[in-house]
């Protein structure tokens, strides 16, 4: 998935297949995207700190690139009604679509490499791994008693982010001393969020070091 704001920046993001699934329709995790429009579908995995409103979003599988279209919030409503009603089951698309309820799309299909989304086609990642990503990310407050510690103050940790975005085998890697190393573990283990890495379009489990840095109270 490919957004693209107000800015001229992109974002990228990621439909993820939940593994070993035993009802076909419950093969895509369910999220609540909207509220208080409640929209449930497709789990996108990603990190999407926009600068402005989202101009465009294109959807990537395979090569075929699909440029969604907005909709009104009455015609949204409908869809994920539409998209409720979706069986998975059925093995030909075109009758499960048709039986739900949709009779036409909401956007535009091209294949990858036409001349009008070159430079679209060129934002899409293609490599074999994603690295994992940090979600969220608090900092440790500085004790002022190490107030004289020069900036950056910083402790750099290693550990594997799981398929789960669960962090583990978290260890200091380069530190400082034993209560400011002690202090960004538990920062981390508390506080900090993960999305976890994507090879080949499977998720898995990932070994990551990554820096902690102290902030100044007051900062």
């Amino acid at each position: 998935l490919l957004v693209l704001d107000s800015t001229g920046d992109f974002y990228h993001g990621h439909a993820v297949e939940v593994e070993n699934f035993t009802d076909p329709n419950k093969r895509f995790k369910v999220s609540e995207l909207i509220e208080p429009n409640t929209y449930r579908g497709y789990t996108i995995l990603g990190k999407y700190d926009l600068e402005g409103p989202v101009e465009k979003v294109y959807l990537k599988v395979g090569s075929v690139i699909l440029e969604l279209a907005a909709v009104f919030e009455t015609e949204f409503n409908l869809i994920a009604v539409r998209i409720g009603k979706l069986d998975l089951t059925i093995g030909d698309g075109k009758r499960m679509v048709t039986e739900a309820g949709f009779r036409n799309g909401h956007g535009t299909i091209y294949r990858s490499g036409v001349e009008e989304l070159k430079a679209i086609d060129s934002k899409f990642l293609d490599v074999e791994l994603i690295p994992p990503v940090v979600l969220v990310k608090a900092q440790p407050s500085l004790p002022a008693h190490w107030a004289h510690l020069s900036d950056p103050v910083v402790v750099q940790l290693e550990g594997i982010i799981r398929r789960s975005g669960g962090l583990s085998g978290l260890q200091v890697s380069q530190g400082i001393n034993p209560e400011l190393n002690q202090r960004a573990l538990d920062t981390v283990v508390n506080s900090w969020s993960f999305l976890p890495a994507i090879s080949k379009g499977e998720i898995v489990d990932t070994e990551l070091i990554f820096n902690v840095v102290f902030k100044r109270v007051g900062e």
